[in-house]
């Protein structure tokens, strides 16, 4: 069943959180995959991380080559490893989309549901199911039957030395009396 707008403001003045309770746990799964991971730093602001592959995370624009921050908005593992490298916390490099604030503002006012008076009323015997419209395709239909990957393929036989992969067309053997 659907949650109303009700349920999830009410739910949401119970987080304790700076975040989301989802985004919570989709942080503590990042900070376990970056534990393993190693960081070289190439400047301030950008660093390699050796996984496979190696990727470049960049902390001022907030990317990384594996694009998962930037889809998601939430820092990937690598980004999380070099944040923990600099000893940083996570939440700066959050996006603000995933604070309670913002769904706390989402969900404050009502959301009304759409009438439907003006929707025609549809019964099934109404309801008209027609077939789906083809087109006749042009050209001389094919007759030839053309084996698919799944059968093998038909071996040629020779009709004058009876050994297969060639055809008495073909043939090369001499002529046996």
């Amino acid at each position: 069943m659907m949650k109303m707008s009700y349920d999830r403001r009410e739910e949401s003045n119970k987080w304790t959180t700076p975040f989301a309770p989802s985004v919570e746990e989709h942080l503590v799964l990042i900070n376990e995959g970056a534990r393993c991971l190693h960081v070289n730093p190439s400047t301030s602001i950008l660093y390699e991380v050796y996984d496979s592959p190696s990727v470049r995370v960049n902390l001022e624009y907030c990317t990384c080559t594996c694009r998962q921050w930037q889809v998601l908005g939430l820092p990937c593992k690598h980004a999380a490893a070099v944040i923990r490298h600099k000893d940083q916390l996570l939440y700066p490099y959050i996006s603000d989309y995933f604070s309670t604030e913002v769904y706390r503002k989402c969900y404050s006012f009502p959301i009304y549901p759409i009438p439907d008076d003006e929707k025609p009323i549809i019964t099934d015997e109404n309801m008209e199911i027609r077939p789906p419209l083809t087109s006749i395709r042009r050209g001389r239909p094919k007759t030839k039957w053309i084996p698919s990957g799944l059968n093998p393929s038909i071996m040629l036989k020779c009709n004058r030395c009876k050994e297969f992969g060639h055809n008495r067309r073909t043939c090369n053997q001499p002529i046996a009396d």
